[in-house]
């Protein structure tokens, strides 16, 4: 018998319907299987009101893909470059030592005369002798 002869054979043979309590077993143990599943409820509603909302529309996903993709280039281009990070660095040291330098008083005087000073002993120190005063010589008449 060929796969034409078998064929013809199925076609003349009458088709006949399905028991009808075959139906009511086959979708019993069908929504038994799926009732697992129903009870596995979404992590959040707000979720299963996201994917509802995009599922049925590509546009959306898409719209949502091309915003991602704007923020990451707008992202990367706002990145400073590393001479204007050079700068910053430079100026945010530069601005520390300023402000060492408002809070106290004697880095201020530091700044102001970088040369370390060293006090001279008292005894050593030229004493203002006659005819001088602080420094400057008086004239008097003779």
């Amino acid at each position: 018998m060929t796969a034409d002869d078998f064929e013809k054979l199925l076609r003349r043979q009458p088709l006949r319907p399905a028991p009808g309590d075959w139906r009511g077993e086959i979708l019993a143990a069908s929504r038994s299987a799926m009732a697992p599943h129903e009870a596995v409820a979404d992590p959040a509603p707000w979720i299963a009101r996201l994917r509802d909302w995009l599922w049925p529309n590509p546009v959306a996903w898409g719209a949502l893909a091309a915003c991602w993709l704007a923020t990451l280039v707008l992202n990367q281009l706002a990145q400073p470059s590393p001479s204007e990070r050079a700068r910053a660095e430079r100026d945010a040291s530069l601005a520390a030592a300023y402000y060492a330098a408002v809070r106290d008083p004697a880095a201020l005087t530091l700044l102001a005369d970088p040369r370390p000073r060293e006090a001279a002993p008292a005894s050593r120190r030229p004493r203002p002798g006659v005819g001088q005063s602080d420094g400057q010589f008086l004239l008097s008449p003779v």
